[in-house]
């Protein structure tokens, strides 16, 4: 049986790897935010997800400007 911090590593790594292909290639910002929305409310004080999600909005709004 996995550990809890290893399943708590996975499934963290799984809302940002949807969110992030609902993004790129199903050209889908809106999901992927409403994903990464949804992951906060389990994921609020985890680092990782919240670089993630900074990372998502930045690319999200240099996208937009170009």
């Amino acid at each position: 049986m996995p550990s809890k911090i290893a399943l708590l590593l996975t499934t963290r790594g799984c809302w940002c790897a949807t969110a992030m292909l609902e993004f790129h290639a199903n050209k889908e910002p809106k999901i992927a935010h409403n994903i990464f929305e949804l992951g906060m409310k389990q994921f609020h004080s985890e680092p990782e997800f919240i670089l993630h999600y900074a990372e998502f909005l930045a690319f999200q709004h240099d996208d937009a400007s170009t």
